[in-house]
């Protein structure tokens, strides 16, 4: 196998990052950027424009697939380390530790080795990474609801608002490259989020360097055999 690096899209949010990843598109080409819905779609698209046609092209959630002798390009999403770090009390030595754990389930492999078994080569990589922070408050305006886990990041749709906003958190106004821009991007300093003040939670959305920075790993269907 291969491993290198690439980079989330800012703000490392799901729905930006993984809908781009997905669709071979900057968010600002996007119907709709903020909600994942047509995530699938995107990706069949994707993939039809590449050739393919549609029923050799497949899309899941989770570890339990259907692999057809006609099946060419299949989009697989696993959302455990995500769940993982959303809900992690022991900051990220907890974080490490569950991830530990999660890999001895051989889950992960089990999955990689029945792809290379019925002749794909794959690659796995994420949308983003996460960090450690301290919650700083919940602002109260209108900002644009794209994600509830996602606790680093404000988009607004109000201009009138934002302001105030960013001068009470000491919030970094993000310029928006490739997005929409008839939004402004608001994103918490390093090792800041939003929530209940005091507490220490991981989580993502921001521009930390472990936030942006992802892997992606390439594996030949012959490694495997």
């Amino acid at each position: 196998y291969k491993t290198d690096l690439v980079f989330a899209l800012i703000p490392t949010i799901t729905s930006i990052s993984r809908q781009s990843l997905l669709s071979g598109k900057l968010p600002v080409e996007l119907e709709s950027p903020f909600n994942l819905s047509k995530e699938k779609q995107l990706f069949i698209s994707k993939c039809i424009e590449n050739g393919y046609r549609e029923n050799q092209i497949k899309y899941y959630r989770g570890y339990d697939i259907d692999i057809n002798r006609g099946d060419k390009c299949i989009c697989v999403i696993i959302n455990d380390i995500d769940d993982l770090v959303h809900g992690q009390i022991q900051g990220k030595q907890g974080m490490y530790n569950d991830i530990s754990y999660l890999a001895k389930t051989d889950k992960i492999q089990n999955l990689i080795q029945k792809l290379c078994e019925r002749g794909f080569n794959v690659y796995i990589t994420s949308d983003h990474g996460n960090t450690s922070s301290i919650c700083i408050g919940n602002p109260r305006g209108n900002g644009v609801e794209v994600e509830s886990k996602c606790k680093r990041a404000l988009i607004y749709r109000d201009f009138a608002d934002y302001k105030k906003i960013k001068e009470e958190y000491n919030l970094i106004e993000y310029p928006g490259a490739y997005l929409p821009k008839e939004y402004k991007y608001l994103i918490c300093e390093t090792s800041k989020s939003f929530g209940v003040k005091g507490q220490q939670i991981m989580t993502h959305g921001g521009i930390n360097i472990e936030e942006v920075i992802v892997p992606f790993v390439t594996i030949d269907r012959r490694s495997c055999l």
